[in-house]
């Protein structure tokens, strides 16, 4: 899918950002999870990412959950 991504690096973080924003819960935690390989490069992401922390798809929520512990713990809910 697009996990390939991950290889390119901060060069990646903004079009992984929109493929965030797409209606498949796959390609959303996809896409959630490039960000997070790609760590601290793709920070300007995790506002972004935090919006899905209620998705209706449990791995996609699981999935932002975790990236935002790497990339913005700050915007996790207590």
């Amino acid at each position: 899918m697009i996990s390939p991504l991950s290889f390119c690096g901060e060069r990646a973080v903004p079009l992984a950002t929109w493929f965030v924003h797409d209606r498949s819960p796959r390609v959303r935690k996809s896409a959630i999870d490039v960000l997070e390989d790609i760590g601290p490069p793709a920070r300007v992401s995790a506002p972004e990412i935090a919006k899905y922390l209620d998705d209706p798809d449990e791995q996609v929520r699981l999935a932002a959950s975790s990236a935002l512990r790497i990339l913005d713990p700050k915007l996790l809910p207590p």
